[in-house]
């Protein structure tokens, strides 16, 4: 049955509506009572009445531990190719997911998937030169060169497998787009939701899953990774996962959903890995989505009907003529989001519509080529505020780094592997390159890479089961906040870390004062909130480790954000708003030392990817950021 608070206080019960008071959860002792009660005792019966707030029935899963070869953590675009992967090296697997497979993250929402292939004419040293000098000079290219052999494959895959299969738009099917029927046109076209297709595709390879369940922790034994452990949240219960390896395709996060559907993306994977050893980068880049300042915190107003309707296939069909224009392209457009967040917006018109069209190909001569110009879905609503899902990172380029010659995401903790926007594999550097589809092909050659190197190390190691003391100390951890007496909503904390991180001179216009500020309030959130923050349910224990996910990333951003003594790409500091090649031409990274404190470190990326350092600066960064011209002496 459901673990409550029942089963840690005695007799406790909750007064409704005291959480908002100062984010305190108030506890009494004693039994409720009853209106009649109240009466019959003398009582004032127009006194509130003490009640027990309402807690879902679930069953305890009828196996809390398993045993497997590799246990994939995750279940989006980067997991699930992940456990087919590791299924096919030959090797036990099982997929966990917080949610339920291809519902979880970010990854219910792509519109387009990007590939190349460059039997159709796309140009290699074209897209290397877009994604080195538009990334300002940090972009991985060893995993933009893996991203170019392997991405036309993945998307054979993803064809093969049903997710691509096309079928009309709202606008071709009948009146459901001029009459906003969203359900009527989800419903008469179900038999294509790829995301229900990727369950299917599980058993149809007789890959299992569990669900519903939160992998807090990762376990280590003579500094290896032996399996996981984690919480079966309708329930409560805790499970024990066994495993010669563990792949974390976790998704990244956001501190609060706004107006961008980010669903149960909350840091997990950068906990996890902080915890374990592991360092984490690309955390000052915070890229910026957008919304309707209209309905600003209404994802599902201005994203429905990319829900909806098909992915479609894009891609580059373009050469050496287009790179300077392509990368002047990528950059202004960074300029005009801090300027708009430096100055407000102008009024939008509620009723209007954009199309946004992809701007990633040319027209191609090939008839087979399937990748279009456009946007092939519905025209959304106009989208002209920035900030829909605050903290969130650019796609690969902030998480778990694991160093600037990984290509496997191998962690350096031996039996931990991590993919997709779990990984910080800075395939695109300081800007997100692609322009739109780039994310999901990487998640997916990330997601098998991985799998394929964790099934290489299963063969070398033994299965060690996690001892029962791990399990009783672990198991006491993750529980703890049911047994508080006093302390803290998640919620309210949750609400307190937005208000600190979502003000756009902590987000995008940054500078020493207002990250030294905002630094000094999560670290009272860190050390006196943390701690003490309580749960009266399992659904409430699920948020309390998310929101506590959340501090760590917010501190984390905010001292490398100050370590950042420069602007590049999506870190613009007002108080540094140049480039300095010469001190910053590095990845930044966060680890926990021996004495259990954050330590910040640079790692220099390759000179390969630093360009032509001798190149002038006006030339090597052809968009100047507000201030940049004042402060280096440089035409406007």
């Amino acid at each position: 049955m459901t673990i409550d608070r029942r089963q840690f206080l005695q007799g406790a019960a909750f007064v409704g509506g005291a959480t908002a008071l100062a984010g305190l959860t108030a506890c009494s002792g004693g039994t409720p009572k009853s209106q009649d009660e109240t009466k019959a005792t003398g009582g004032n019966p127009q006194e509130p009445v003490i009640t027990e707030l309402p807690i879902p029935e679930a069953e305890a899963p009828s196996v809390t531990e398993y045993e497997t070869d590799v246990l994939i953590v995750g279940a989006g675009f980067a997991g699930i190719p992940a456990a087919i992967e590791a299924q096919a090296q030959g090797k036990s697997v099982l997929l966990v997911d917080k949610g339920h497979p291809g519902y979880s993250g970010c990854s219910p929402f792509p519109q387009c998937y990007q590939f190349f292939n460059e039997e159709w004419g796309d140009d290699r040293d074209a897209q290397r030169e877009v994604t080195k000098a538009a990334g300002e000079y940090i972009a991985n290219l060893d995993w933009y060169n893996v991203y170019m052999d392997e991405s036309k494959e993945c998307f054979d895959q993803l064809e093969e497998w049903g997710i691509f299969e096309r079928f009309p738009k709202a606008s071709e099917a009948g009146d459901y787009f001029d009459t906003k029927r969203y359900q009527d046109y989800h419903d008469e076209f179900a038999q294509y939701d790829r995301r229900a297709r990727w369950n299917q595709l599980l058993k149809d390879k007789g890959i299992e899953s569990v669900e519903y369940t939160m992998i807090t922790d990762v376990v280590k034994k003579d500094g290896r990774v032996i399996g996981a452990m984690g919480l079966h949240v309708p329930s409560g219960t805790v499970m024990t996962f066994n495993a010669k390896a563990v792949v974390l395709c976790m998704g990244g996060g956001a501190y609060k959903n706004g107006g961008w559907p980010m669903s149960g993306d909350t840091f997990d994977g950068d906990w996890i890995g902080y915890n374990a050893g592991a360092s984490i980068t690309g955390k000052e880049f915070t890229y910026q989505i957008a919304t309707s300042s209209v309905a600003p915190t209404c994802g599902w107003r201005v994203y429905t009907w990319g829900y909806l309707e098909n992915i479609h296939p894009v891609g580059g069909i373009f050469g050496a003529e287009d790179v300077p224009e392509r990368i002047k392209t990528r950059t202004s457009t960074i300029v005009g989001k801090i300027n708009k967040a430096r100055n407000g917006l102008e009024p939008i018109d509620a009723g209007k519509t954009s199309d946004q069209p992809l701007d990633n190909a040319k027209n191609s001569t090939n008839p087979d080529d399937p990748r279009i110009i456009g946007n092939d879905v519905d025209p959304m609503p106009s989208r002209d505020i920035d900030g829909a899902a605050v903290g969130k990172g650019i796609h690969k380029c902030d998480g778990i780094f694991c160093g600037v010659d990984d290509l496997v995401g191998y962690t350096g903790i031996p039996g931990l592997y991590a993919a997709g926007d779990t990984l910080a594999s800075m395939i695109y550097g300081s800007v997100y390159t692609p322009g739109q589809g780039g994310s999901v092909p990487v998640s997916h050659i990330q997601g098998r890479r991985a799998a394929k190197a964790a099934a290489e190390y299963a063969d070398t190691v033994d299965l060690v089961k996690i001892d029962a003391d791990t399990v009783s100390s672990k198991s006491e951890e993750l529980l703890a906040p049911m047994s508080l007496e006093t302390g803290f909503s998640p919620y309210w904390a949750q609400d307190v870390l937005l208000s600190i991180m979502a003000p756009y001179w902590v987000d995008m216009v940054k500078d020493e004062q207002s990250l030294s500020t905002a630094l000094a309030n999560v670290m009272q959130l860190q050390e006196n909130v943390a701690p003490k923050l309580m749960a009266t349910n399992s659904h409430d224990l699920r948020t309390v480790h998310e929101v506590k996910h959340k501090i760590l990333n917010a501190e984390i951003k905010l001292r490398t954000s100050l370590e950042r003594k420069e602007s590049r790409g999506y870190c613009y500091r007002s108080d540094y708003p140049y480039r300095d090649d010469e001190n910053f031409l590095c990845y930044i990274t966060a680890s926990k030392n021996e004495d259990g404190e954050m330590e910040i470190k640079r790692v220099p990326v390759k000179d390969e990817w630093k360009g032509d350092l001798s190149q002038p600066y006006t030339e090597r960064y052809v968009t100047r950021l507000p201030g940049e011209a004042e402060a280096l002496g440089l035409p406007e």
